[in-house]
């Protein structure tokens, strides 16, 4: 019985053996040359074709094990140039006990922690940059100052509700109530009344 060869196949001059047409080896000697090639120096195991080392050894070399100069445990991490060698937890107690620089602004000693300002100039810097509407902050007060839309108290300052939750306290959507009344009608024990100032 003959054995039938497909048209594509030849006799391969660098092995002897029968391949495709188109490649240089064999393929069960591609395989073996596969396995003398591509084998890690360090373990013996398989390698990427164009890497000297397999994934495994490489990140073993990346990745030392020394020891951590604050408490002297053994402290894994990666090969940085001028890098001093603490543990995570030695290296979040030294960052916390590290001094913060000083408040930017003039005359201010404070160490600093948003913004590279002190809490206080923080919060008046960040209300520099975003200023709130002028008819926003005026109204709220002003609208505090009237009487209940209810009962008419005025003794003090009454609350400020509005009267669509999803908005804010913009003109047209606050009314003025006394802390009771306020009360009640966040409850939903009366109706909220629907009077735009």
């Amino acid at each position: 019985m003959k054995v039938r060869i497909p048209p594509q196949t030849k006799v391969l001059l660098s092995c002897g053996h029968l391949g495709r047409a188109g490649s240089h080896i064999c393929r069960s000697c591609y395989r073996q040359h596969a396995k003398d090639v591509f084998v890690c120096p360090d373990c013996g195991g398989v390698k990427y074709r164009y890497s000297q080392l397999c994934r495994s050894c490489s990140n073993k070399r990346q990745t030392i094990l020394r020891v951590c100069v604050d408490c002297g445990d053994s402290a894994p991490t990666r090969l940085r140039p001028g890098h001093v060698l603490r543990c995570r937890r030695c290296q979040n107690l030294w960052r916390q006990n590290q001094p913060k620089p000083p408040c930017i602004e003039e005359g201010c000693s404070i160490p600093q922690r948003k913004w590279h300002r002190c809490p206080k100039h923080a919060n008046a810097w960040y209300r520099r940059q975003h200023p709130r509407p002028k008819e926003h902050r005026r109204s709220k007060k002003e609208v505090g100052q009237m009487p209940c839309a209810i009962c008419g108290w005025n003794e003090f300052t009454c609350d400020v509700d509005r009267i669509d939750p999803t908005k804010g306290y913009v003109n047209g959507n606050m009314v003025p109530l006394c802390p009771n009344h306020h009360r009640l009608v966040t409850f939903g024990l009366i109706p909220r009344p629907d009077i735009r100032l």
